[in-house]
């Protein structure tokens, strides 16, 4: 059975919704979760950033002790996201963890 279209495709990643809300209240997410926004595999994000020190072009990616973390305001302007979700500010809503 095809793994369903809005999550990932290992159950410890998040789901399409979790990245998003990330991508809106954290100041930097990981490689896997901006693979999972982009599209872009994770190791082509990992053969930028050694090559290039970007995640995507115009998107500096960082390194933190062996981790790599993408700050997501430029990400956004990058996927071109100028409008917050509606539901992010839904206080139902449970953060990913």
């Amino acid at each position: 059975m095809a793994p369903d279209a809005h999550t990932a495709t290992k159950s410890s990643r998040a789901t399409i919704d979790d990245a998003t809300y990330l991508l809106w209240r954290s100041p930097t997410i990981d490689v896997q979760t901006t693979s999972l926004l982009t599209g872009v595999s994770e190791q082509t994000i990992y053969n930028m950033a050694r090559t290039t020190g970007e995640a995507l072009p115009g998107v500096k990616i960082l390194r933190v002790g062996r981790r790599y973390v993408v700050p997501t305001s430029p990400l956004r302007k990058f996927l071109e996201c100028d409008t917050e979700p509606a539901w992010i500010n839904d206080e139902n809503r449970r953060a990913p963890s």
